[in-house]
């Protein structure tokens, strides 16, 4: 069994099997009856071979990146140029030339090349990054990672060698072996000190003429920005300039703006596992923060791939969940203290422990979800206070019955008056927990559903064990004190205690001390003349306050906002991974300053397989083709190409609309064929003329419809072949070859789309994105009504609709699970008492104990994101057993008294019994759950810290409520008699 941390993100919604659709198409996690894809999607793991006429005719069978292709600008020439070592000391940063030797280009590669083990840092939190202070310590900090002990055993090597004594900063010293060394880290720094030959990260501050150069290259950097944003297919020399849209902040360009305020380095690490352990090793010693700690600036940093991250998260949850045994102990110490006996301490612990893998065993091969999400650990917890609870509960009403009985009752007679009662009390509260977990299934969420389903699960088998196993500890240990047969210190430690304090004590013949009159137990009698006294005697004063403030904690409940972002912080805000991934998201240039995206799609249809899938995040659906999709037709292709232009003008700043370069390229090979058939000039720098009539005809555009889908194809190809697109951006992947069909004439276009940036950040609010969303949705509704027939069933998606949608979806879930509970809450107190004073009075306490922790988390500055949903989802749980105890005790001491069917049971004598019955249990079980609970506060996932704040403001407030407030409304407002009771109302209208 593993845990997972994904899937946050809806499924099954309208928004979500659109953004479900493009999710496995950019994945490649599919496959396609009617062919082959020509290239696959990003995730590595699910590599399609590639079937492109390329390697159908080579005949290699590689992988495309096994197969060599030519690096773009030097086509055709032999990698033969000879290399002279550098001396050592020299700033090394790997760049290719037209004339650089082959190892120069083989180090310019792998700088280039993406790998999931390089260490990624972010500068950031100063004033301006570019200033010489800030460049020499950010180079320091560079160094010292470089210092790291094991860093040069798990660093990319350099092919290019050097001579001479190593460099001077410990660092680059340390990686330099001989006249081998690791490749520099990728960043503005080393760029800055390979351009102006800067030895040593001091030199920032002391080299003469350096700040005026690096003057000069801010200057360019902030006209590069503005290039970058306006066109980034044509950047000039910026890129040869130290231009990285990567490492530059978002927001950089030219005065004011010219500041940097964030940059990003890049350590080149060896590809595999072994990088990642060693990240993890040094991540684990506190070498990385110690590394990159300065005054002058914050680092962040991750893996490239987030592994790293994510194993950090994963032992830090497997380390947490070791403190559930922590808890575990502290529960059993808390009911041997309550019971004072080792067996039912010990039986109560198998009652919880055995729910726990019986509800895994029932999810997992019953119910058949794979999927173990790592909150299904903490409902340990809650299960830990809800199995104490019932405990408590089933052993009081026992003792109870036991003390009003005479002295050597059986077990079977103390069962007669005490089991079926409570059984039927905690039937009621554990339905009612049940329920609540289940109502949060409303909520399309992956995680969040499966932990409500294995909740319910939990403690349905809770209800089961307590009844059986628990049930019978407690009537084993009654016989065995009755007949004496085994040591009243393993028994009733207590009631041993006592005997040897008090020798002169009266002792029944199970041990016990003789009750000193009928009225039940010693905590009874404590919750009878003790507790309940001074709540009867103010409970007008009471109602009247705690009504107010449920009224101002609801209103203050009514403030809760959804979050900004779509980051689920695991590790907390401050944790430098997590900082990483909130900067890199959306504060560099390549993040496009956080711009809402927008694509227009063709050829799919918006599809999620049933719902199991849904519960499952690993779990792609496969792609649904549009059967009607067309675009070849002349009329077609002009509609796409002016829909960009409108949409450009009406809707959009940037966008990628691949018809529009299509066109472009197709007029300017057929200028160029026509001139050469003419016998004018023409220009050779594009794709061979023969071969591209071949694909796309002679006439231009709009194109044949006969030519359309191979001329994209072709298209496509040669700027793959150029090294403009890499294989997993390539519109390659929108094709695929038929069965049976090998000739590029066959090739079928299956999917093609457009993206459009929205005129607002994704950061935005949500009701500002659900504007936002309803506009698109509106103005692309409108523009495909007037598309040809093969482009009318479009669609529009994006990221940040499905993040819409995830957080309209999570409050949506959280209000009607509680007004589920509520409901349900409403219908168990009803069915359980018969009552409607009950039931009311039931409600409103439920509602303030609801209303009072959501305003104490919203006073704390919560917002209503994953895992605030989910402890909410646990509060709902929480918040009613209590209330449905009271309730349903004063119902059964009225029957009790009532039973003979005079009027003799007062309001007051049901309050102060039913008090008297469940006070110590309940406040036992809260107490229970409460310090549990505490332990999470150590834990190092923040959820797990969330988690414990919410059972801990649950149990204060629930009890607080339930006897300040429930008890009071009883006492004083209560049902005499059969005042309210619904069924003898109906045996009295069926009698008349």
């Amino acid at each position: 069994m593993s845990i997972d941390t994904e899937g946050w993100e809806t499924r099954g919604t309208d928004i979500a099997d659109r953004a479900m659709t493009i999710k496995t198409w950019q994945a490649g996690k599919f496959t396609l009856s009617e062919g082959v894809p020509l290239a696959f999607g990003k995730d590595e793991n699910k590599r399609r071979r590639l079937l492109s006429l390329e390697e159908v005719n080579n005949g290699a069978g590689q992988l495309p990146s096994e197969v060599p292709r030519p690096v773009p600008g030097h086509r055709g020439r032999a990698l033969l140029n000879s290399y002279t070592p550098a001396p050592c000391t020299d700033p090394y940063y790997p760049k290719c030339a037209d004339d650089c030797a082959d190892q120069e280009r083989q180090d310019n590669d792998a700088y280039n090349q993406w790998n999931g083990g390089d260490l990624m840092v972010i500068f950031s939190g100063a004033a301006d990054l570019l200033a010489a202070e800030s460049l020499k310590e950010m180079c320091h900090a560079e160094d010292r990672v470089m210092a790291m002990s094991g860093y040069s055993n798990n660093c990319a090597m350099a092919a290019a060698t050097c001579t001479g004594n190593p460099p001077s900063d410990p660092g680059l010293a340390s990686v330099h072996d001989g006249d081998s060394r690791c490749l520099p880290p990728k960043s503005l720094v080393r760029f800055l000190m390979a351009k102006y030959d800067v030895k040593t990260c001091d030199e920032f501050t002391t080299k003469s003429g350096l700040d005026a150069n690096i003057e000069t290259v801010r200057t360019k950097l902030a006209t590069c920005a503005d290039a970058f944003r306006a066109d980034p297919e044509n950047m000039g020399d910026c890129r040869d300039n130290g231009f990285n849209a990567a490492a530059l902040n978002a927001g950089f360009g030219p005065p004011p703006n010219d500041r940097l305020t964030a940059t990003l380095s890049e350590f080149k690490l060896q590809s595999g596992g072994s990088s990642i352990n060693w990240l993890v090793e040094k991540e684990h010693g506190g070498d990385i923060v110690s590394a990159l700690s300065s005054p002058g600036f914050n680092a962040a940093y991750n893996s490239r791939d987030d592994n790293l991250k994510g194993q950090i998260v994963d032992e830090a949850l497997n380390s947490d969940m070791v403190m559930a045994a922590g808890a575990i102990f502290i529960v059993l110490v808390l009911i041997w203290l309550h019971t004072g006996s080792a067996l039912l301490t010990l039986g109560g612990m198998l009652q919880v422990l055995l729910a726990f893998p019986s509800a895994v065993f029932f999810t997992t091969i019953v119910l058949q979800i794979t999927f173990f999400p790592f909150l299904n650990f903490i409902g340990l917890f809650v299960l830990i206070g809800v199995g104490a609870d019932d405990c408590f509960v089933f052993y009081d009403k026992w003792t109870s019955a036991k003390a009003k009985l005479p002295p050597g009752a059986t077990a079977t007679e103390v069962g007669a008056h005490a089991y079926w009662e409570a059984t039927w009390a905690m039937f009621l509260t554990s339905m009612t927990t049940a329920s609540a977990f289940l109502a949060s299934t409303l909520t399309p969420i992956a995680p969040i559903r499966v932990f409500s389903v294995f909740m319910a699960t939990m403690i349905i088998f809770d209800y089961i064990y307590n009844i059986t196993i628990f049930a019978a500890c407690v009537a084993f240990q009654h016989e065995l004190m009755r007949k004496g047969s085994c040591s009243l210190f393993c028994l009733d430690f207590f009631a041993w205690y006592g005997r040897k304090k008090a020798a002169k004590s009266v002792y029944d013949q199970e041990g016990a001390a003789k009750p000193e009159s009928d009225a039940g137990s010693a905590p009874e009698r404590f919750c009878r003349e003790k507790l309940y006294p001074p709540l009867h005697t103010a409970r007008w004063v009471l109602i009247v306050v705690f009504l107010a403030l449920g009224g101002v904690a609801l209103h203050q409940a009514s403030k809760l906002t959804t979050p900004q972002d779509n980051d689920v912080l695991l590790l907390g805000e401050d944790h430098p991974m997590e900082q990483y991934g909130m900067i890199k998201k959306k504060g560099f240039m390549d993040s496009k300053d956080a711009v809402l995206w927008v694509s227009v799609n063709w050829g799919l249809t918006p599809y999620d397989e049933p719902v199991y899938n849904h519960l499952d995040p690993s779990k792609y659906p496969d792609l649904k083709l549009d059967t009607s999709f067309d675009a070849s037709s002349a009329e077609a292709q002009e509609w796409l190409v002016k829909f960009c232009d409108d949409t450009v003008v009406l809707k959009s700043k940037d966008v990628q609309c691949l018809p529009n370069r299509l066109k472009i390229w197709v007029n300017d090979n057929f200028a160029r064929y026509t001139n050469r058939t003419n016998g004018d000039p023409y220009n050779n720098d594009g794709p061979n003329l023969d071969d591209y009539a071949t694909e796309c005809g002679v006439s231009g555009f709009p194109l044949p419809p006969a030519n359309f889908a191979r001329c994209l194809a072709h298209f496509s190809r040669y700027n793959l072949n150029q090294g403009w697109y890499t294989e997993d951006q390539s519109p390659l992947r929108n094709f695929y070859q038929p069965a049976g069909t090998e000739d590029a004439a066959d090739v079928k276009l299956f999917f093609l789309q457009m993206q459009f940036a929205s005129n607002i950040s994704w950061t935005e609010p949500v009701d500002v994105l659900r504007t936002d969303f309803d506009a698109w949705e509106s103005y692309i509704t409108a523009a495909l009504a007037t598309a040809p027939a093969g482009l009318k069933a479009g669609f529009h998606s994006g990221e940040a609709w499905h993040w819409m949608d995830t957080v309209e979806q999570m409050e949506a879930g959280a209000y009607g699970a509680a007004g589920i509970t509520v409901l349900v809450s409403g219908l168990i107190i009803f069915l359980g008492t018969g009552n409607l004073a009950i039931t009311f009075y039931s409600l409103v306490v439920i509602a303030c104990i609801l209303g009072s922790v959501v305003a104490c988390v919203v006073g704390l500055g919560w917002t209503l994101g994953f895992l605030e949903g989910i402890c909410f989802t646990i509060l709902i749980g929480l918040s009613v057993d209590f209330v449905i105890h009271i309730g349903v005790a004063y119902h059964e001491i009225a029957e009790e008294l009532n039973r003979d069917g005079s009027e003799a049971a007062t309001r007051t004598d049901c309050t102060r019994e039913s008090v008297a019955q469940l006070g110590f249990p309940i406040i036992s079980a809260a107490f229970t759950t409460l310090i549990s609970a505490i332990i999470l506060f150590f834990a190092q996932i923040t959820f797990f810290n969330k988690f414990g704040l919410i059972v801990m403001l649950s149990m204060v407030i629930a009890v607080s409520v339930t006897f300040m407030l429930y008890v009071p409304l009883l006492d004083a407002l209560g049902p005499n008699g059969h005042q309210g009771d619904v069924w003898r109302w109906i045996a009295k209208c069926r009698k008349a």
